[in-house]
């Protein structure tokens, strides 16, 4: 399939492969030229992407070849799921007099090959061709030619300007025969990058205006789940002697036969650090390199970032005071 717009002296095309898995028994299709495309002289590649039956788009790389203008996507073709086919995507555009003509060089049989024109674009069949009009989308102009052969001369031509409009490409499906049959690829295409060919168009995500509630309660919750692990009493058989002061409270562990004097020790040794206390340090002090690295790498968002380090620093700060309090630094 081929998606053509034209404005402002650059012609922009989005070119779709659906390719059929059959394999018996079946499996996945991969080599060092997994599914070869062949690019029209002077291509700027804008973006390539690949879809494995019933998944999502994944933005991919399309590998040079040796032959000028030949490039593959090195991504596995798996089997089909029920009707459901691989999709390759691949955005480019060229330089626009007003005029141009495409010379696809097909690699492989296909049962349709289908051009999608801007309203304004004039499409034009060369000769040997055998494009017919179909309509689909009022939209868009729609030629189709079916049981296309490698070798065989499908040229065509576009002049004029005219843009796709910016929900075209949800529609752009073949409606008859072999690709177009396949119902199941119409959702694939629907979810593929950007909402038109030129410049993508997203949709807001519709949590963006949670984000930061959210953030401030996980924040929040993990100040919480710190402060439960500073309190929790050690499991175990026995007793448990507790020593309190103004800000927080210690348990200390004694075993369930242990005499007042073990008593009076556990007592009076409540005035070293409880373990508890210690390990708690050592997991903020972990966590808080933890989130540096990330944020160094790129993996973790800066505002992730800001949220989680002022909840660890509010709890350490709630630490140390308690700590203080109780005459341990």
């Amino acid at each position: 399939m081929f998606l053509v717009e034209a404005a402002g002296g650059t012609l922009r095309v989005h070119e779709r492969f659906l390719v059929r898995n059959t394999s018996l028994p079946p499996r996945a299709q991969f080599s060092d030229d997994t599914f070869e495309v062949v690019l029209p002289a002077g291509s700027e590649i804008d973006g390539a992407s690949a879809t494995r039956p019933g998944g999502l788009a994944t933005n991919t790389h399309l590998l040079p070849l040796s032959e000028s203008g030949h490039y593959t996507f090195n991504v596995p073709i798996q089997p089909n799921q029920e009707e459901k086919e691989t999709l390759f995507e691949v955005q480019y555009h060229l330089p626009y007099n007003g005029s141009y003509t495409f010379s696809p060089q097909v690699q492989m049989p296909a049962d349709n090959l289908v051009v999608y024109a801007a309203k304004g674009i004039d499409f034009k069949a060369a000769s040997g061709s055998s494009f017919q009009p179909a309509q689909q989308d009022p939209r868009v102009q729609t030629y189709i030619t079916h049981n296309v052969r490698p070798g065989q001369k499908v040229a065509f031509s576009v002049s004029g300007e005219g843009q796709m409009p910016s929900n075209a490409q949800n529609s752009a499906m073949p409606a008859q025969g072999g690709m177009g049959e396949s119902g199941g690829n119409s959702d694939g295409i629907g979810n593929g990058p950007g909402g038109g060919i030129g410049a993508p168009i997203g949709s807001p995500d519709q949590l963006t205006k949670y984000k930061w509630w959210i953030l401030a309660s996980l924040a929040l919750l993990l100040v919480a789940a710190a402060g439960f692990l500073l309190r929790r009493r050690t499991e175990a058989a026995g007793g448990i002697a507790v020593m309190r002061n103004s800000d927080f409270e210690e348990r200390i562990l004694v075993p369930a036969h242990s005499d007042p004097g073990v008593m009076a020790q556990a007592a009076a040794s409540s005035s070293s650090p409880a373990p508890s206390n210690a390990a708690l340090l050592n997991l903020l002090k972990d966590e808080m390199f933890a989130i540096e690295r990330e944020k160094l790498t790129g993996s973790l968002p800066s505002d992730e970032y800001a949220a989680i380090k002022t909840g660890l620093e509010a709890l350490l700060r709630r630490i140390l005071r308690a700590q203080q309090s109780a005459g341990q630094l």
